[in-house]
């Protein structure tokens, strides 16, 4: 049997009101305003997608260590370095063996779902007795366009194997489609769409419930087996026509965490998924939808070892831990959406590493004490701790 042993979330406890940018934009693209309620996470100045992987991670594992880990799937559509392996740099934050596989999973939103099938396919094989898989995302959208207000930032995680499972992986259904609603060439920050409309009706409400049909059809089960079905869509009306497509009951929807967080890309199945197993009982079938360029599907069983295991942060306390981002220039200068002068204290330089090996206290970023290289500590240095000399206004 092979499944989840550990999970654990992470949310930037920054948060942008969708009125106030909405508001900010009117004057040029008013559209959006139908979109305007609740709110959204923003990762701070000094925070990308790999510092907030490491957080889910620690929260995850409790903030302790573990030596069984023999491998790491890091899952993101926004990962700092296109050349430079991210996972590698995650797997040093959370002091895992240098004998642990680290492998970047990339290229659309269904990477979190994707890593995890990975993962479980490592631990079956023997390959690895447990795996970590860490999703994490922190999309840049155009100002005044549908996916500011629809995008935030989080991350999660998970740690699969064989021994003390408390969410038994039962089955898995998979679809690719070349369907680019959202995309991003590789040499530009910013990503575009096409028409809503189509996005919505052919993409979210088109793939969803067909890969969904197609699970239960392959398996010959009926939605009702199902505690909780999990499934990401931005859209407060779309995300009702896909329950109906399905015929699944409101009570059997998981929340989408639109209201509060938003659409965090690669990392909201996990998210889901993570909000949704903090109140699971035993006995409970939990299906967990994967969208981008497809879809994954992934049935989960909980067992009764659930009842033992909580991260340090629920989601329900991470959406508590949270400050308001305002004005709106502030969350545009966080993201880097428009140049802001610093000052020349608040430019970017690139410090040279110690002349000798230090230890270093992996509190920030890891799981314990660990004794780093000089390059090592400069490479986790270079997306956190430089990276914060970039912005003021950090609190």
């Amino acid at each position: 049997m092979v499944g989840i042993l550990a999970y654990g979330a992470y949310l930037p406890r920054y948060r942008l009101e969708r009125k106030v940018a909405a508001k900010a934009m009117a004057w040029m693209q008013p559209a959006p305003w139908g979109l305007a309620g609740g709110e959204k996470t923003v990762a701070g100045a000094d925070e990308d997608a790999i510092t907030l992987a490491v957080a889910a991670a620690r929260n995850a594992c409790r903030f302790r260590s573990d030596a069984a880990v023999e491998a790491l799937f890091a899952a993101s559509t926004t990962f700092p370095y296109a050349e430079r392996q991210n996972a590698a740099i995650v797997r040093e934050a959370l002091s895992l063996s240098e004998e642990s596989a680290a492998v970047d999973v990339t290229g659309s939103t269904r990477a979190g779902t994707a890593a995890i099938l990975a993962a479980a396919a490592q631990v079956v094989s023997g390959a690895s007795k447990r795996a970590v898989v860490v999703a994490a995302d922190t999309r840049r959208a155009k100002m005044g366009s549908a996916e500011e207000l629809l995008f935030g930032d989080g991350a999660a995680a998970m740690v699969l194997g064989s021994e003390g499972v408390l969410a038994e992986l039962v089955g898995t259904f998979s679809l690719s489609a070349d369907f680019p609603a959202p995309f991003r060439e590789t040499e530009k920050k910013l990503g575009r769409s096409w028409e809503e409309r189509w996005m919505r009706d052919e993409g979210y409400v088109s793939l969803i419930p067909e890969a969904i049909k197609g699970y239960l059809a392959q398996e010959k089960i009926t939605a009702d087996l199902f505690s909780a079905v999990i499934y990401p869509c931005p859209y407060p009306r779309e995300h009702g026509v896909i329950s109906a497509k399905l015929g699944l009951s409101a009570d059997k929807v998981a929340d989408p965490l639109a209201a509060t967080v938003g659409d965090t890309g690669a990392a909201h199945p996990l998210l889901m998924l993570c909000h949704v197993l903090e109140s699971a009982f035993p006995g409970d079938h939990i299906l967990v939808v994967g969208y981008g360029s497809g879809v994954d599907v992934l049935h989960f069983r909980v067992t009764e070892a659930a009842a033992s295991f909580h991260p340090a942060w629920t989601v329900e306390a991470l959406l508590a831990r949270k400050a308001s981002l305002a004005p709106y220039e502030k969350a545009v200068a966080f993201r880097e959406l428009a140049p802001v002068e610093t000052g020349l204290r608040g430019e970017f330089q690139a410090e040279p590493p110690p002349v000798r090996p230090m230890a270093v206290s992996a509190g920030h970023f890891g799981l314990g004490r660990v004794s780093m290289s000089p390059v090592r500590h400069a490479a986790i240095s270079s997306t956190a701790h430089l990276r914060h000399q970039r912005m003021p206004g950090r609190r």
